[in-house]
């Protein structure tokens, strides 16, 4: 639709629809900062725009302080980030291992919370946490290109959500007619 449709407003009753039956919800505008293109932008836009039904928090702190390890949910993700098919970077399921243990402080959950979120995180941190609990022989740990870490956070988050009793993750995109405006090498 054209300026003035009502697009928008769409988004945001579906938006309101969406939290109300207990999505997480990112609303996001595509534009030369968030373009569509570049999944590692992209995911961390949807991350920042991020709301968690009835939490006034961080979503990804909220996430986080709502799963509840050794229960079903948690133990299927842990089962299914684990899975070498599933194409996820060892990082993954080495910080899951790690938020019901001691060694998981506040302030280590929140790094593990800006990981997932798409912050940054040193493979030597994550290791120095991994032998501190006596795990550190349990995960292969490598880097992983931020394009490659991007497209795997984007299969993860919503898993993660589902495990911490959400109904999964609702992504609405705005602003999203604005590419036919770019030239096709733009695109």
């Amino acid at each position: 639709g054209g300026f003035g449709s009502g697009k928008t407003h769409l988004l945001s009753y579906l938006q309101e629809q969406a939290l109300q039956q207990d999505f997480v919800v990112s609303r996001l505008a595509i534009s030369k900062e968030t373009p569509l293109f570049d999944t590692e932008k992209l995911f961390i836009s949807a991350m920042r725009a991020a709301m968690v039904p009835r939490q006034n928090d961080d979503a990804m702190t909220a996430i986080l302080a709502s799963l509840r390890p050794n229960t079903e949910r948690f133990d299927l993700l842990e089962q299914w980030a684990s899975d070498p098919k599933n194409g996820l970077s060892p990082l993954f399921p080495a910080l899951l291992h790690l938020i019901p243990r001691p060694v998981a402080t506040a302030e280590v959950l929140d790094q593990i919370a800006r990981f997932f979120a798409g912050g940054k995180l040193a493979l030597a941190q994550i290791r120095q946490w991994l032998r501190a609990d006596g795990a550190h022989r349990l995960f292969a740990l490598k880097p992983v290109r931020p394009a490659e870490l991007a497209v795997q956070r984007l299969r993860f988050a919503p898993r993660l959500m589902a495990a911490a009793g959400h109904a999964g993750w609702c992504v609405l995109l705005d602003e999203v007619e604005l590419i036919g405006r770019y030239s096709l090498l733009q695109r």
